[in-house]
């Protein structure tokens, strides 16, 4: 060891090069030779703006694009290298911007950049509460890093905002892709987004919102390498799905037979479109394509994210 670093040893918590090695090392890291600090609860960064997303150097790229459909946020290095200052710090790295209640998992730390970068759902909410429109224009966010431990969870709650979701052959492919790309973390009382399935037909920007009504064990549940229960109350515009397809029903004799669980809609199940479905996949396959089960008026499927 000290025909590397020479007879100097430890100085300020680091072994001091001597000639062999340039005794200035900021290159690498400002504070190369300094000690750790303890975390606690939280670092803060009074010194970082964000700004919308889509200003990214990178955006048009398909993998930063789609973050906008995210609670993911891309970071200057300069927070990683404060961080790397400390002791005691939990992963993965959680981040909260001021006034927010909003959990921001990080994508990335990039050397090239002085802001941080926010998906479109969160910058609004910023703007919100600064009282502030425009969305050009860096804009303080009181960055803080959550150093917390949160719970892996176990079973959640959704309300789905198009009802028309329940038509989705393999919602179950579909929601473990999109959550596990893009949401690290659930939190109760939160509405997130997740780009739209095909079938949905939505304009491009329009992404399909899913309210989290509960979380277990915890009302903020870290859903990365646990086995997560989803259960899911009556879409937002359930009525409105029915009446059209009974109306789509009136107009076509076919789509009468196939829609024929609007009648009497008061008296039956909201998911009775989906039970149906299951028993002619069942009858026909010998297998049921989804594992579920109904429960209290509602279904309840079984999500993996490894």
């Amino acid at each position: 060891m000290d025909n590397y670093y020479g007879s100097n040893q430890e100085l300020e918590g680091h072994y001091h090069p001597n000639t062999y090695i340039p005794e200035d090392l900021s290159h690498f890291q400002s504070n190369v030779y300094g000690h750790y600090q303890n975390a606690g609860d939280s670092i803060k960064f009074d010194d970082i703006n964000g700004i919308y997303l889509t200003y990214y150097h990178s955006y048009m790229d398909s993998q930063y694009n789609e973050l906008d459909a995210s609670n993911k946020i891309i970071l200057p290095q300069s927070v990683l290298n404060k961080i790397s200052q400390y002791d005691g710090i939990a992963y993965p790295l959680i981040f909260k911007v001021e006034g927010l209640e909003d959990f921001l998992g990080v994508v990335e730390f990039d050397s090239n950049i002085n802001e941080a970068y926010l998906p479109r759902r969160i910058f609004k909410k910023i703007l919100r509460f600064h009282d502030f429109d425009d969305i050009d224009t860096p804009l303080y966010i009181g960055l803080e890093l959550y150093n917390k431990p949160i719970a892996r969870g176990t079973s959640a709650t959704f309300k789905i905002h198009d009802a028309k979701f329940i038509e989705i052959e393999d919602y179950k492919t579909y929601l473990e892709y999109q959550l596990q790309k893009n949401y690290s973390i659930l939190q109760e009382g939160v509405t997130i987004e997740i780009a739209p399935h095909p079938l949905l037909n939505y304009p491009e920007g329009k992404n399909l919102k899913i309210d989290i009504i509960k979380t277990i064990p915890e009302s903020a549940i870290m859903i990365t390498d646990t086995d997560l229960v989803i259960e899911f109350e009556e879409p937002v515009n359930y009525k409105e799905y029915q009446q059209k397809k009974e109306h789509e029903k009136e107009e076509n004799e076919l789509e009468e037979q196939l829609l024929n669980f609007t009648e009497n809609v008061n008296e039956k199940s909201p998911f009775e479109y989906w039970e149906k479905r299951e028993k002619e996949h069942l009858a026909k396959y010998k297998c049921l394509p989804v594992p579920y089960e109904i429960k209290n008026g509602q279904i309840r499927v079984y999500l993996k994210f490894r």
